[in-house]
């Protein structure tokens, strides 16, 4: 066929034959491209049934846009009605090619792995099981990245019925023991085959063997593989707990999906060594261990002149694998109108430099606290942990004499010496802004000597407008973005809100304003300021719009992971999105928490502090990150490690008021410390609404209720809502009053909270916070049946099951509403329920202080959960 033509390919020459097919190397003369063109045996597509199912999974194939994923041009079919698939032609080779040459270094097999679970991840969120995973279907390209190939083949050859030719048992050697007897297959078949590739390429031959296809199939059901240790020294424990979990004959104990295996592998490529050693217990010839070992050396050697050269030069890098960089606050040196637009080249060019995986980036909220700062590169390289700061100065020019231009001048500097390694001044109009931010990144990853791939290179390009009104809208609203990062009120999300939706008007096909329109959506949604089903469903129709427009997009793909987090608490399909997002960003400081955050409430709190611990990396000056530590240790009872994260993150922002409030909570619930929290109290900053709140709750625990009301009845703010309830004021109010023996006042202020409370879940009927402030107001009013109703149904909507932080806090409110009632059995059943489980909504030291539990305290079972949890001696 070589030198023909079909339909407008012209076949140059042949790539290789296999059992699916034949594929050839060939021309697309309408668009002058090289492409693959894939002939399908005659067998396979004979029956019309067949051939009319396979076009349908060919065309829901090539609607998979993904890195990792071989793409689909087109299906057509020759004069004589033999399909082909014309797909992209890529540089590089098999995985089988590369096994075939012995086993592969660690670090290399878990990105190969990690990219392979990501493009599946893809594939089975769309509902596409691939079905035939394996060495020879995975290509590697020159630049390391691995594609998927012949998805909805293997279905193909399956519902034909038809033997193929060319099947062998290194084929049946990765089907999973349900493919092998026939069973109905799902996602976790790949997995299954996945885990049997990470074996061979870590091993040098598959687990399952045998010397015919049904011996191998026999092993796949019955036997077990020889344990990867007695294969390879060196590979990690959590390596090895990997692919044993993907290797599970059940498939109910196996990996559920692939999202959680990129995780997995994710997290586990930053412990695997720089230089991992050649399996010593591979069975390979004596001959061949001799030249591995030699060769061992050399590489040993060579590395050591490396490491060496490298750190005679880089005396300050932390690592000889990533570097770190930061790129500091650009300097406006035009109008202040001009700051926004300065901060947003500064964001631009950072997240263009975030898709390299050799890199570690700083993420934004860390730079900017130098922003101004008169500190010293060396001092700032030390705090942050960097080998490299890019800085520069922005000047935009209206005077009109040249046009409306830009000047741009960066510099990279290298910390240990002070080296200004580059330097350059881009002097354009102002509408080759986009192109100015990519250069200038290109330039620093060049004087870095990272190679930057060409899928790196698209990453950081797509999802951008060349709409500049757009993109100047755009950075308006990253600056607002970035003060509700700091400022948890209405006002900047709204405005952050407004300006991502004028961007996305002004150009509609602005995937990436599309993708932060739905972050800052989820953030008015989260934070209380508009918990309405509408918010939710805009959020959603942005960040579909972003994945719409870009597929690809990473900063959609963490989107739609905040979207599945804070708005639906769908916690498998957030933890995918972010597994995908970083994928292409890996260091996404955001993307990390919101990992952190979700294996927290699914009661995972030491895996959810080592997360967070290397998203302190990336964010070192972010007070957010050792606030939530903070709040997990707290979570735990571990009080002093809470403190002092507590402290940290108010050095970093000593005007927000969390971390405060947290520290007193610390000192009430966990070591009833009344004299240190009233310090911390009057310490907090001036918060309107909040500051009051923690003053109030100071004041009942002090048994000091005429100054709670007086705190409480001056604040303006209607409701107080945090993270682990939402009580108006009217509730708060009536505690005082009730406490104060002012029982008509108290029954007002409960009816009103009723009313409001009863309104509010017209509107807002799921939020579990607001059902249990109902049932205590209802208990407050003596409706004891609509009292329990409430607030167990607050319980129902937000179990301990779904979120391990929060749920116990529901817990609480039940015990309260029965002691409130009466039922004092079952709130002392409760309160022990609570007191057993990591949460921060009670403690020893409250349940000694809070006014809340004074009806118990008589109680014999009150007096054992005195003794049971006694306050810790610091």
């Amino acid at each position: 066929m070589i030198g023909q033509t079909i339909s407008h390919y012209r076949i140059l020459e042949k790539l290789g034959e296999g059992g699916m097919g034949v594929v050839y190397k060939a021309e697309d003369t309408k668009l002058k491209r090289t492409v693959a063109l894939k002939f399908l045996p005659p067998e396979l597509t004979r029956d019309q049934s067949a051939k009319t199912r396979f076009i349908h999974e060919a065309q829901a194939a090539s609607a998979l846009q993904h890195h990792n994923i071989c793409t689909i041009h087109e299906i057509d079919e020759t004069k004589d009605g033999r399909l082909f698939i014309a797909m992209d032609c890529y540089e590089g080779e098999t995985l089988k090619e590369k096994i075939a040459r012995g086993p592969l270094p660690i670090r290399q097999a878990v990105d190969i792995a990690s990219q392979v679970a990501a493009g599946l991840s893809k594939a089975h969120e769309a509902g596409m099981v691939h079905r035939d995973i394996k060495p020879a279907n995975i290509m590697v390209t020159k630049d390391g990245v691995v594609k998927l190939l012949d998805f909805g083949l293997a279905k193909l050859a399956g519902s034909t019925k038809v033997t193929r030719t060319g099947t062998t048992v290194g084929t049946a050697a990765y089907m999973s023991p349900e493919q092998a007897t026939g069973r109905d297959l799902d996602v976790r078949s790949d997995l299954w085959s996945l885990g049997v590739v990470l074996y061979e390429m870590l091993a040098g031959a598959p687990p399952f063997r045998g010397d015919h296809e049904q011996a191998v199939i026999y092993q796949i059901v019955n036997g077990e593989p020889e344990p990867l240790t007695n294969c390879r020294g060196d590979v990690q424990a959590a390596l090895v707990a990997v692919v044993d979990k993907s290797l599970q004959k059940d498939p109910g104990t196996r990996y559920q999906t692939a999202a959680a295996m990129v995780h997995d592998l994710v997290t586990l490529a930053g412990d695997v060594p720089v230089r991992d050693r050649t399996p010593s217990g591979t069975r390979i010839g004596r001959r061949r261990v001799v030249l591995v070992t030699i060769v061992s050396a050399m590489v040993m050697i060579a590395g050591v002149i490396l490491l060496v050269r490298n750190l005679s030069q880089h005396p300050g890098s932390t690592s000889p694998q990533r570097k770190m960089i930061v790129v500091l606050p650009f300097e406006n040196l035009g109008s202040p109108e001009d700051e926004y637009f300065a901060n947003g080249i500064t964001e631009e060019i950072t997240s263009r430099l975030a898709v390299l995986r050799a890199l570690g980036v700083i993420s934004r909220t860390s730079a900017f606290h130098y922003k101004g700062t008169d500190k010293t590169v060396k001092q700032i390289a030390k705090e942050l942990g960097v080998d490299y700061l890019l800085e520069g100065t922005v000047r935009w020019d209206r005077s009109g004499e040249r046009g409306n231009r830009i000047r741009i001048t960066p510099q990279l500097i290298r910390a240990s010496d002070d080296t200004h390694l580059w330097s350059d001044r881009y002097d354009r109009v102002i509408d080759d802004i986009f192109a100015v931010q990519s250069e200038i990144a290109d330039e620093v990853v060049r004087h870095l000597d990272i190679a930057l791939s060409p899928n790196a290179t698209r990453t950081a390009e797509i999802g951008m407008t060349g709409n500049l009104e757009a993109y100047k809208t755009y950075l308006r609203g990253l600056e607002a973005d970035a003060r509700s990062e700091v400022d948890f009120t209405s006002e900047p999300m709204q405005t952050a809100v407004r300006l991502f939706q004028r961007a996305t008007e002004l150009d509609p096909e602005f995937a990436l304003a599309y993708a932060h329109l739905c972050v800052a959506r989820c953030q008015l949604y989260h934070y209380g300021h508009d918990r309405t089903r509408e918010c939710l469903a805009l959020a959603k129709f942005a960040v579909d719009r972003a994945l719409t427009l870009q597929p690809a997009l990473p900063q959609g793909h963490i989107a739609l992971g905040i979207y599945y987090y804070w708005g639906e608490r769908r916690y498998d399909e957030a933890l995918r999105a972010f597994s995908v997002g970083l994928g292409d960003l890996p260091s996404e400081a955001d993307a990390l928490l919101g990992m952190a955050s979700i294996r927290r409430r699914q009661g995972k709190f030491t895996e959810a502090i080592d997360t967070m611990k290397k998203t302190m990396e990336l964010d070192p000056r972010a007070p957010g990150i050792p606030y939530e530590m903070a709040l997990t240790f707290a979570a735990l009872r571990k009080y002093a490690d809470a403190l002092g994260l507590c402290d940290r993150s108010v050095s970093l922002s000593p005007d927000q008021s969390a971390s405060y409030g947290l520290k007193a909570v610390i000192y009430w619930d966990g070591l009833a410390d009344l004299r240190r929290a009233r310090a911390v109290v009057d310490e907090m900053p001036m918060k309107v609404g909040r500051t009051e709140l923690w003053r109030y709750r100071q004041a009942l625990f002090e048994r000091n209720y005429a100054e709670a009301l007086e705190e409480l009845s001056g604040t303006p703010v209607e409701s107080f809502d945090k993270s682990e309830d939402s009580n108006p004021k009217s509730l708060l109010l009536a505690y005082a009053y009730e406490l104060l023996g002012e029982p008509d006042s108290a029954r007002a202020s409960f009816s009103r909270a009723r009313s409001s409370l009863e309104k509010r879940i017209g509107a807002e009927p799921e939020d579990a916070r607001l059902h249990g402030a109902l049932g205590l107001a209802y208990a407050g009013l003596g409706l004891k049946k609509e009292a329990i109703r409430e607030a167990e149904l607050a319980v129902e909507k937000l179990p301990v099951s779904k979120d391990a932080l929060c749920g116990p806090y529901r817990i609480i409110e039940l015990s309260q509403v029965c002691t409130m009632i009466g039922d004092y059995d079952r709130a002392l059943e409760l309160l022990d329920q609570a007191l057993s489980l990591p949460t921060y909504g009670i403690g020893p030291g409250s349940l000694r202080l809070d006014p809340r539990w004074d009806p118990l305290r008589d109680h014999p079972r009150f007096q054992r959960l005195l003794e049971k949890y006694p306050v810790p001696k610091e």
